[in-house]
């Protein structure tokens, strides 16, 4: 059956050579065509929507030494671009492979009231009796001590964040946090002498 009937391509696992070639064939065919349909249409783009964030996707490609010889020949290590700062944007081309979006889950972003109540829940026992960790004035010295968002909620460039810790949320328009953020609020404040810096620095 498999060498006779003409639909044995559909039902047998089995093909002999020939059977082989042929697919082979008609698959280099077909990917030269989708290929030429590719660069045809990249081709007639006009340059503004070729370089858009919004129809591409791009990593950028950067070797880091390791200093141990007994890893890895290179790593990758990811990085926001300014796209508003034009010499950035330029110079970072000349190793453009691709871009890497990261993507946070819903549920594991916090409002800064949220973020203060963690935080002061997993820190009250190593705190003074009186010790308190408002949203308005302690969070809002931590996430400018440590730069994680724009300073100012009227700063156009919303985005600009350590997506690690913050986010911008265009729906609500309002930056939320990560759980991320609240353990390594907890991990730095509980010194002493880091809480006094965060807390007295000038921002």
């Amino acid at each position: 059956i498999n060498q006779n009937l003409v639909f044995a391509l559909q039902f047998s696992k089995i093909l002999d050579e020939k059977q082989k070639e042929a697919i082979k064939a008609r698959e280099s065919e077909e990917f030269k065509d989708v290929k030429t349909f590719i660069n045809t249409y990249r081709g007639r783009l006009r340059q503004d929507i070729a370089d858009s964030m919004n129809y591409n996707f791009r990593v950028y490609v950067m070797p880091k030494i390791t200093g141990n010889k007994k890893s890895a020949d290179f790593t990758l290590e990811f990085i926001k671009m300014d796209t508003k700062n034009s010499a950035e944007v330029e110079e970072l081309k000349k190793f453009l492979v691709a871009i890497k979006e990261k993507k946070v889950q819903r549920d594991d972003l916090l409002k800064a009231g949220d973020v203060a109540v963690k935080v002061y829940e997993k820190l009250k026992a190593k705190m003074a009796p009186d010790w308190k960790f408002a949203a308005a004035y302690h969070h809002a010295r931590c996430y400018k001590y440590y730069k994680i968002r724009p300073l100012k909620t009227t700063d156009p460039d919303h985005e600009k964040t350590n997506q690690d810790y913050c986010l911008y949320d265009k729906t609500f328009d309002q930056y939320v946090y990560t759980e991320q953020w609240v353990n390594f609020l907890v991990g730095k404040l509980q010194d002493p002498d880091e809480y006094k810096k965060v807390m007295s620095s000038k921002v």
